[in-house]
């Protein structure tokens, strides 16, 4: 996102426009998250929103129903390694052709969790202009966060990942163990003074006496504990109290909240005082307050933990990252590699070497998605295509001689072939 800014400036200055006047300016804005959509618009002042929002996607609707083409000159996709095929056909098939677009992301994250990965297949395609950037801005520059990411990308696990770093930690701990070190860390972290809500906890799995169920109801009670008369609401998975930390898990355009989106309650509200007369929790996401009926509340879960998927697009300033053999089936490097560059201060590493070992190692099963091979086909067709458009502009006309230049008769050709009397008139113009 801060090259991004740069990337405007030099636009706005090469196309003469005001960067002063943020809302005329034909640049859009898009991410495939609320989160990161909110993100751009905070670090550039300019107006951003989903992909969703653009394309006037609502609810479970997941078709564009624009008339016509994105009204903008040039417009910017982040965090696009989460954008699947179906989306990025959406996008794609309402872009003019007269518009310039620019996609950025990391293909080295977790691909999208529905088909496809097309940012890693259009960074495959040599047609498409690319910059691979190597400089990270989201740490400080002497952060061991941003080395040990480099080195995960390539497949390297450090002979130093289990040393004590500035801003980062290693702790060898058994998967049963994890709950009770993680209560343990929370306590240091918040008798050193870091708010409760600069902490995550992101892990592979839901289930496990390590898995992100049972680290919710542990961090719920240590952070939000219960207080005597305090109105909870009982749910599927666990009890919501006023405080708590949560996700959303779908795509809700109509309210503006997103996938991935997290908030806080800030009220729960008995059935018997509301109109739909059913329980409803009041949730804050970042300024937009949304009110949940109890037939909605599949749409949130508790955020003390979370999985990694969920997390991209997000940063948080210290990650509680555990990993043990129990996750085993989970276990990628993109997978490891997403959850790393989540940590812009401090991460903490928790589980068993030989998982995260194994973690590094292990690429994965390849997506086939024949993106690559579509654009091997469109090239082949242009190329043909230009063949043909070729042999039909040199077919002879019936007023004029081509000639081929041999050594026999390269003598006897005319030295004006080509060049008829309006070709002479122009010269002179005349």
């Amino acid at each position: 996102t801060t090259v991004i800014n740069g990337i405007i400036a030099v636009y706005a200055l090469l196309e003469g426009l005001d960067l002063r006047k943020k809302s005329s300016l034909p640049i859009l804005l898009a991410a495939p998250t609320g989160r990161a959509a909110r993100r751009m618009n905070e670090l550039t002042g300019l107006p951003s929103a989903t992909i969703h929002r653009h394309l006037g996607m609502t609810g479970d609707d997941d078709t564009s129903h624009l008339e016509d083409y994105l009204d903008a000159d040039f417009i910017i996709v982040d965090e696009f390694s989460m954008v699947d095929t179906w989306l990025a056909n959406q996008l794609f098939s309402n872009i003019s052709s007269n518009s310039k677009i620019l996609i950025v992301g990391d293909s080295d994250q977790l691909p999208s969790v529905s088909p496809g990965q097309v940012l890693a297949d259009l960074l495959q395609i040599p047609l498409i202009p690319q910059t691979r950037l190597e400089r990270i801005y989201r740490q400080s520059e002497e952060s061991t966060i941003v080395t040990l990411a480099s080195q995960i990308r390539q497949g390297i696990l450090p002979a130093d990942f289990t040393q004590k770093k500035a801003d980062r930690s290693y702790f060898e701990i058994a998967s049963g163990h994890i709950p009770a070190t993680i209560e343990k860390i929370l306590g240091a972290a918040l008798r050193s003074g870091i708010p409760a809500r600069d902490i995550q906890v992101l892990a592979p799995m839901y289930r496990g006496t390590a898995g992100i169920d049972a680290i919710n109801q542990l961090m719920q009670d240590l952070l939000n504990p219960q207080q005597k008369g305090q109105v909870s609401f009982e749910a599927t998975q666990c009890h919501y109290r006023t405080g708590d930390k949560v996700i959303h898990l779908v795509n809700d355009a109509e309210v503006n909240v997103f996938n991935g989106d997290l908030g806080y309650i800030t009220d729960l509200i008995p059935g018997k005082y509301t109109e739909s007369k059913q329980d409803e929790i009041v949730i804050d996401f970042d300024g937009n307050e949304v009110i949940y009926p109890r037939n909605e509340w599949y749409k949130i879960r508790l955020a003390y933990a979370m999985s990694i998927h969920k997390s991209q697009g997000s940063e948080f300033p210290v990650v509680i990252l555990p990993i043990t053999s129990a996750s085993k089936r989970m276990l990628e490097r993109n997978l490891i590699y997403t959850a790393i560059t989540r940590a812009k201060s401090k991460l903490i590493l928790l589980g068993e070497l030989q998982a995260f070992d194994y973690a590094v190692k292990h690429i994965g099963t390849a997506r086939k998605t024949y993106l690559i091979e579509r654009f091997s086909d469109l090239i082949e067709t242009n190329i043909e295509e230009s063949k043909q458009a070729f042999s039909e502009t040199a077919t002879p006309s019936d007023s004029e001689q081509f000639y081929i230049l041999t050594e026999e008769n390269w003598s006897s050709i005319p030295a004006m072939i080509g060049i008829t009397d309006a070709d002479l008139k122009e010269i002179f113009g005349k």
